[in-house]
């Protein structure tokens, strides 16, 4: 499949996309404290949340990867992730996948665990997608695509809520400064749950299947769920 494939409906993507273009180069740190929640929480060292459009992938949000803020889409695992209804899921990418192991990005940052889960709209539409990146070959188990799929479904409320709520000049919305301390409430509070004491303090990774992290996390992320819903409602 070339690089540069699109999806055979890829003007209505576009068109839902539209609504969306007007984020995508503005920094906005609710969606980095989405991006440093993710991170923290499947042991990864790069995570973004990117928008893609005609031409090129726009990253709205990142945990790990300074720059760039935009690539071009022949240029981005990212243009395969929209092709699809799920997600992708490379355990190592320079072996399932050598051409794309030859991206300029993929080489820079060492790229070899890659899954992207698509941000899909309402109406089925894959606007962009959500991506766990690593420096080495691992799995990704049952409960962690679980998750995941959660987790870009929850990406999308606080975007369309974004376009709801414009900011005055030079401060937040109220409610979007609520939402930003909310998830910054639950990224500490993760931070204290996946943090099991190892060897002269190193971070250990814990299996999804022991339970625990995966039980408290979900119990968090319903909790944020609940309240960007609210802010949605409320501003209706």
């Amino acid at each position: 499949m070339p690089l540069t494939s699109a999806p055979q409906s890829e003007q209505a993507r576009l068109q839902a996309l539209q609504p969306y273009q007007q984020l995508k180069a503005t920094p906005d740190a609710v969606f980095d404290e989405v991006a440093h929640l993710m991170a923290i929480q499947f042991e990864v060292p790069i995570v973004f949340i990117a928008l893609v459009d005609a031409e090129e992938i726009w990253i709205k949000a990142n945990s790990g990867m300074p720059r760039p803020k935009r690539v071009a889409r022949q240029e981005s695992v990212c243009a395969r992730a929209i092709l699809r209804d799920d997600m992708i899921i490379y355990n190592d990418l320079t072996r399932e996948e050598p051409e794309l192991a030859q991206l300029k990005l993929v080489r820079e940052y060492q790229m070899r665990f890659y899954v992207a889960q698509p941000l899909q709209t309402e109406d089925g539409h894959n606007i962009g997608s959500l991506c766990l990146i690593g420096r080495y070959e691992r799995d990704f188990s049952m409960q962690e695509q679980r998750c995941l799929r959660l987790l870009a479904q929850v990406v999308m409320q606080p975007l369309r809520l974004r376009l709801l709520l414009p900011d005055a000049p030079g401060s937040p919305s109220a409610k979007w400064a609520d939402l930003r301390e909310q998830l910054t409430q639950v990224a500490m509070q993760l931070e204290q749950v996946v943090q099991p004491i190892g060897t002269e303090g190193q971070r250990i990774y814990v299996p999804w299947e022991r339970g625990l992290v995966g039980l408290q996390y979900d119990t968090l992320l319903e909790s944020l769920q609940r309240h960007v819903q609210r802010l949605t409602v409320s501003n209706g």
